[in-house]
């Protein structure tokens, strides 16, 4: 009878094993698969981020190459030649290098002749001279993705050509973007919307150009899953998707490069992507099947036992074993100690104390004296007192900490004494549960509110200091709004007080662009406005805006130039002077009354048509940085305020915005400074001068302002932000122009004004009348096309465009004028009056094809220089 039970028992077990086991491993797999996507997502991420990069580096490569080639092969060693190409070789891993002309001829770099066939793919290399990626097969085996930009016509070594090209065979290709996951075994193709196979990494040959039609033949999608992903392409979404091919189990992964309308896709085998769930599967059911025959074993055990309850003399051992035995399961993870206060010894002591407390429960016998000698016990804890007086005294706890005998680690314990009876006896039963855990969470919980507590502070501190920052100009501003009401009868005092409005609306405007670069920055919006400048210019201008403020402190500017060789440069000159703005500003600041202060510049150029390195250094002998800001000068929101004065105002924004664009700009920034005798803050940028970024521009088309082709009689384009530099109040002895003669330099111009702001377009007409001009309005996008488009020929002279407008906006309204029939419409001069302001919007403005760029509040001697060029 008890054989038959056992093996029912037995087989019970095993089928419940069974059953648990193909479940859970089903449920593995469901989940493996999801990491799986998430990962193939990641690593081809990765590699979409490789490929961008290297598209543009070897682009970049080749403009550096074609504007060192330039200057003659006469001038060059053959040796430095081929060291300087060797070097980019060994440095990007490309197979060759070609020099190409019209009819894709091509001769490579150690004079092998050949014919490069692409097909359409050159197309636009050589006849629309744009920078292209392309794919071709050489001998009819090796596969090769092929860089080229165009260039100025030339000769190598007598082969004339006007492109220049390197090529990656699969290999190279495959270790430049660094595809080293799944052993090898993914293959990665960029596909264009139409599944055209681009470039491959695959050293096979796909049997299908077109990588639809190889799904479609060759694998186990349906026709419909195979449109799904035709649709993918074409929409640019990204995603993952099973397959077979061959009977292989295959994963494949999409999602857009960024580059033109490419997409790349990516395929590997599902053995080499889950390689491990075989093994977690097998693992699972051995582990779910060894516990169920634990189980079963215990029951027989426990059958064996009740057959044997015959034996009358091990009956109350065994009943004393099986109490004792519910009490200990219930607190596997916890030290027990079970204490007989009749006896009092402990009767039981859980083996575990070796591993809690670093203490052989040997030594303990059945004296508990003994683990306290053994013990290192630094607060509380029950076993420090007479567990016998704890009998009647219901259930105690108690926090203790202890001291690891070993290794002489801190622990903390939580102690519960509970009493027992066990066959008629009372028994005291000490648990010591380890909360070391939950202590170390809850200190890291204060450290984390402490954490946040700071930051609150430091927010609550810069929303102070804004508030002060923005209250002081709003100050002046009504304050000086309501003078000019009291003395409007005095020109002098009313031309005093409205320049005065104007410096606090600056002030103020400064402030608010402050806070929106940061906000910008922190989102990751910003972006740089490359275009050609001057440096003197820009140094001019910063002598323009810095000189006043030093000369108000008494304090000597200077700015000094060191092997400055070349003045015309190629960036973003707003960015480089808002930087150096910031700079002089903050030395103008802490610098105290009769200092000096220093601009100085230099360049040098590391290797010949290179990159020039441009270095702008401000130096000031002021109060200097303590060593301990010095580590969060560059965090939002900090300010040193123990040793400024108050009434030095800032958000501490300043220095954040400057240490983030000198970062977009691929810059450094260092410090020099000594506490109350100067510091010394040293600005280095890589730009181009005017020469070679022509040569890139010319190449790429992918530099200057903006794309817009204007018809040869159109107006130049001009953009202007921000505000105008000189915002002094005028002195009070500078006569005023008698009220009977009025300035009038627009008189004659019609302007059409789109504002859907009734209240913004009362002032622009009232402002466009002072000077002499007559205005329609339009409220919205839509009746600005239709008031311009319904007008006679020369009826406008100009349009100033708001941009957020109902219906339609100005970007939009541009667009349609522009491609409208009007006999205007190319040489009307468009012009954005609008609040967004940053260097991004201009560049937008100018691409929609506007004229000119200018913020809102419109600088009203700034828009008449504007519409008077018109007139030249």
């Amino acid at each position: 009878m008890l054989r038959k039970n056992y093996w029912h028992f037995i087989l019970i077990c095993m089928l419940i094993a069974l059953i648990s086991g193909i479940g859970y491993a089903s449920f593995i797999s469901n989940k493996i698969y999801e990491d799986s996507s998430t990962h193939l997502r990641e690593i081809y991420g990765e590699v979409q981020k490789e490929f961008a990069s290297l598209t543009n580096t070897n682009w970049n490569m080749l403009m550096d190459w074609n504007e060192y080639l330039s200057y003659g092969l006469d001038d060059l060693d053959e040796d430095d030649l081929n060291r300087y190409f060797q070097s980019d070789k060994d440095r990007w891993g490309y197979s060759e290098v070609y020099f190409l002309n019209e009819r894709s001829d091509y001769v490579t770099l150690d004079r092998k002749y050949g014919h490069l066939d692409c097909g359409s793919q050159i197309r636009p290399l050589l006849q629309e001279k744009q920078n292209v990626v392309m794919d071709t097969v050489q001998g009819g085996e090796n596969h090769l993705t092929i860089f080229a930009i165009p260039a100025q016509k030339n000769f190598y070594y007598g082969f004339p050509y006007t492109a220049v090209a390197v090529s990656y065979d699969n290999a190279a290709l495959a270790k430049a973007l660094n595809i080293t996951a799944f052993s090898g075994k993914s293959r990665c193709y960029m596909l264009d919307g139409t599944g055209h196979i681009m470039l491959s990494t695959a050293s096979e040959k796909v049997p299908s150009a077109n990588f639809l039609s190889y799904l479609d033949h060759h694998t186990s999608l349906s026709a419909g899953e195979t449109d799904s992903f035709a649709k993918d392409l074409k929409a640019k979404k990204d995603g993952v998707i099973k397959y077979r091919a061959n009977g292989i189990p295959y994963y494949l992964i999409y999602q857009p490069t960024g580059f033109q309308d490419w997409m790349i896709v990516g395929t590997v085998p599902k053995k080499a992507v889950n390689t491990n769930i075989p093994q977690v599967q097998i693992v699972t059911i051995a582990v779910l099947s060894i516990l169920f025959l634990i189980a079963a074993v215990i029951g027989v055990q426990y059958l064996i036992r009740r057959y044997r309850s015959t034996l009358e003399a091990k009956n109350e051992e065994l009943q004393y074993q099986e109490e004792l035995s519910t009490i200990l399961v219930k607190n596997t993870h916890d030290i027990l100690i079970l204490y007989s206060p009749e006896k009092k010894s402990p009767e039981y002591v859980s083996p575990n104390i070796q591993n809690l407390l670093g203490i052989d429960p040997a030594l303990i016998d059945n004296d508990l004296s003994r683990l306290k000698e053994c013990s290192i016990i630094t607060r509380n804890s029950f076993l420090t007192a007479d567990l016998s007086e704890a009998v009647g005294a219901g259930i105690l706890q108690v926090e203790s900490e202890w001291i690891h005998k070993e290794t002489e680690e801190h622990r903390w314990y939580h102690e519960t004494l509970y009493p027992v009876t066990l066959r008629g006896y009372q028994k005291l039963l000490l648990v010591i549960s380890d909360r070391s855990g939950e202590y170390q969470n809850n200190m890291q919980l204060e450290l984390a509110l402490n954490i946040a507590k700071s930051a609150n502070e430091a927010k609550s501190c810069f929303l102070s200091n804004m508030s002060h920052d923005l209250r002081t100009p709003l100050n002046a501003i009504t304050g000086f709004s309501s003078l000019l009401r009291e003395d409007a009868n005095d020109p002098v005092l009313v031309r005093d007080y409205a320049s005065k409005i104007t410096t606090a609306s600056h002030h103020l405007l400064g402030i608010i662009n402050n806070v929106l670069d940061m906000s910008k920055i922190e989102s990751g919006k910003t972006v740089l406005n490359i275009q050609m400048f001057d440096l003197q210019e820009l140094l001019d201008k910063l002598n323009i805006m810095t000189l006043p403020l030093a000369n108000a402190k008494g304090q000597t500017f200077t700015i000094l130039q060191h092997n400055v060789f070349c003045k015309k440069l190629w960036g973003d000159s707003v960015r480089i002077s808002q930087v150096l703005l910031n700079l002089l500003s903050n030395a103008v600041k802490y610098t105290p009354e009769g200092g000096n202060i220093c601009l100085s510049v230099s360049m040098n150029q590391p290797f010949p048509h290179s990159r020039i390195h441009v270095i702008f250094s401000v130096e000031d002998d002021g109060i200097g940085i303590e060593e301990e800001f010095l580590r969060t000068i560059f965090e939002p929101f900090t300010r040193e305020t123990d040793r400024i004065q108050e009434n030095i105002q800032g958000t501490g924004l300043g220095m954040a915005i400057t240490k983030n664009l000198i970062d977009l700009m691929g810059g450094h920034i260092s410090i020099k400074t000594t506490p109350d005798m100067g510091s010394t803050f040293s600005v280095e940028l890589n730009l181009r001068d005017t020469k070679g970024a022509l040569t890139e521009s010319s190449a790429s088309g992918s530099e200057g302002n903006a794309d817009l082709e204007i018809p040869p009689d159109a107006l130049p384009i001009v953009a202007v932000s921000g505000y105008p530099e000189d915002d002094e109040p005028l002195p009070a002895d500078v006569p005023v122009k008698p009220s009977a003669v009025r300035y009038t330099p627009l008189a004659g111009l019609h302007i059409l004004v789109a504002d859907d702001n009734p209240f913004n377009a009362d002032i622009m007409k009232d402002l466009l009348d002072l000077k002499g001009a007559t205005c329609e309005i339009a409220s919205t996008g839509q009746e600005a096309v239709d008031l311009f488009t319904s007008s006679a020929c020369g009826h406008f002279d100009a349009i100033l465009m708001d941009i957020r407008m109902p219906d339609m906006d100005g970007y939009e309204a541009t667009r349609r004028i522009r491609q409208s029939k009007h006999p205007d419409h190319a040489s009307i001069m468009i012009i954005a009056t609008t609040a967004n302001a940053f260097a991004d919007d201009v560049k937008t403005t100018l691409a929609s094809g506007m004229n000119a760029h200018l913020s809102k509040p419109v600088d009203l001697d700034t828009l008449c220089a504007l519409l008077q060029s018109m007139q030249l």
